[in-house]
């Protein structure tokens, strides 16, 4: 069969992935939550919207979307497991799952060992609960 040609799913899921491709991968409430934690952390480290779902390298933007993956690991669920971590790293440039892992253990080994980082951490976590409640009661 050539390439391109089968039973036509493809064909229905482009339209909504050209729209947004991570309606495609997120169901709604956890796509609002990933949405509230990704403008909670660029805004507390004064970033632009969509700044963070970039490829760059830099620690300027390598920090907080660490810090962004390991907070929708932790408010996000799937069938009552974690959201998979390739879900995860497709909503941030299509990084693999071993990079979503690397960024969560850094994460994790900051806030153990850095108490600025930990402090910023836990206001961010509060800040993130505090919106995605409000946001969940319809406020």
């Amino acid at each position: 069969m050539p390439v391109g040609t089968g039973s036509g799913i493809s064909n229905q899921i482009l339209p909504v992935m050209k729209s947004n491709p991570c309606n495609a991968v997120f169901d709604s409430d956890t796509w609002m939550k990933i949405t509230i934690i990704t403008h909670t952390v660029e805004d507390s480290y004064g970033i632009p919207r969509g700044g963070i779902i970039t490829r760059n390298r830099t620690r300027h933007y390598v920090e907080p979307r660490y810090m962004a993956m390991q907070l929708i690991k932790e408010f996000t669920t799937d069938y009552f497991n974690t959201v998979a971590l390739s879900k995860i790293g497709y909503h941030f440039g299509n990084f693999d799952h071993a990079t979503v892992s690397h960024a969560i253990r850094t994460v994790n080994n900051l806030i153990d060992t850095d108490k600025a980082f930990n402090l910023k951490y836990q206001e961010i976590k509060t800040t993130c609960n505090i919106e995605i409640v409000k946001k969940m009661r319809g406020n």
